[in-house]
């Protein structure tokens, strides 16, 4: 989604790959993005990412029958 994180990401795994202490960490690390956030049937309080860059992109899923869905952004 964001080259150039993407890039940053996958120099730092590959480091971790050749340091022969954090070659486990990189084994059980299943992909270079990987933070997931599952709401079920729920309305959200309204918040926000403090941390977030600019540059950086959220996606958003919607899977089933939501016939009466809302989101305001």
């Amino acid at each position: 989604i964001n080259p150039g994180l993407h890039e940053a990401c996958s120099q730092t795994l590959s480091a971790m790959r050749s340091n022969p202490q954090l070659q486990g960490a990189v084994t059980s690390w299943p992909a270079i993005f990987e933070v997931m956030q599952l709401i079920v049937n729920h309305i959200t309080p309204w918040h926000q990412d403090p941390g977030g860059y600019p540059e950086a992109y959220d996606c958003l899923l919607n899977l089933g029958n939501c016939q009466e869905a809302r989101l305001d952004i």
